[in-house]
Parts: structure tokens; C-alpha cells; sequence
């Protein structure tokens, strides 16, 4: 009986310790490597800061998956890139510029699987809250990278 409480017990403080950290809101980060930039772009000549993407800059690192989840989708963009869009419980995450992939569609994988690699400058990625884009997605990853000024 003693042996049954403690299993019991067990499990609870692993559940709440797993849901501390969902309500933390804090993901993997993409890449080992490099440098958190928020995406800034032009339209027209004026500079747009949706603050809702962001662009993790290194060379030639792996990139995994943020949490458990599945690969609803990978895209080739027209340079042969791949990206691929990752659902999960209450978020959905897009990876961008990726040169080679591990995954395919519909694989269901766990949190710091890896999905690929970029040989690029740049790792784009954004975060989705049911079907709308996350401010500031860099607050909501454990990144271990640095963040480099703004150029």
C-alpha cells in the first residue's frame, strides 16, 4: 500500500511539474546557435515591426521541435526550402528556410526532436495561438542563445 502511495505521489508532482511549465509558456528553443532578431520587413519603403515573428541567425545548426506535437505541413518554397508548420495543444509553430528535413507530415514528435537542419544565415519562425499570430514569441521560448542588437 505504501508503494502504491508513493508511485501516486510521484505522478502528481511530475503532472504538476509538467503543467508548471506549460503555464510558464517557455518552448524549446529552435536552434542551439546563434542570435534571437525580431523580423522586421518593408513594404513600399516603410519598415513594418509586426513583433510577431522573429529570426534566429546561425550556420549550419540543427533545428528541433519547440514541444510535442505534429507536422501538419511541410512547404518548398520556390529557392527549394523547406518549412514546415507544427501543431500542438494550444499552440502551432511555423519554421521557415530550412535546407534539409527529418520529419514528414502527419509524424507526430516530442518536444526537442529534431526536425531538420539550416545551412543559412537565418532560421525564421513563428508562433500561433489557435489561428493568430503571438507578440513578442521570443518571451515564450527558453532560448539559451543571445540576443543580438538591432541593426
Amino acid at each position: 500500500m505504501n508503494t502504491l502511495k508513493l508511485v501516486g505521489l510521484f505522478v502528481y508532482i511530475i503532472f504538476t511539474f509538467q503543467n508548471a511549465n506549460i503555464a510558464k509558456n517557455k518552448f524549446v528553443c529552435p536552434m542551439s546557435k546563434g542570435y534571437i532578431k525580431l523580423k522586421k520587413y518593408s513594404i513600399n519603403g516603410e519598415i513594418i515591426d509586426p513583433r510577431n515573428s522573429i529570426i534566429i541567425t546561425g550556420i549550419n545548426d540543427e533545428v528541433v521541435s519547440c514541444t510535442e506535437g505534429k507536422v501538419k505541413k511541410i512547404m518548398i518554397t520556390e529557392d527549394s526550402l523547406y518549412n514546415i508548420f507544427i501543431t500542438s495543444s494550444q499552440y502551432n509553430f511555423l519554421y521557415e528556410n530550412l535546407n534539409i528535413i527529418a520529419v514528414k507530415e502527419n509524424q507526430k514528435i516530442r518536444s526537442g526532436q529534431r526536425i531538420g537542419k539550416s545551412f543559412l544565415k537565418r532560421l525564421e519562425f513563428t508562433i500561433y495561438k489557435k489561428d493568430k499570430t503571438v507578440d513578442q514569441p521570443e518571451t515564450l521560448l527558453n532560448c539559451k542563445c543571445s540576443r543580438q542588437p538591432q541593426q
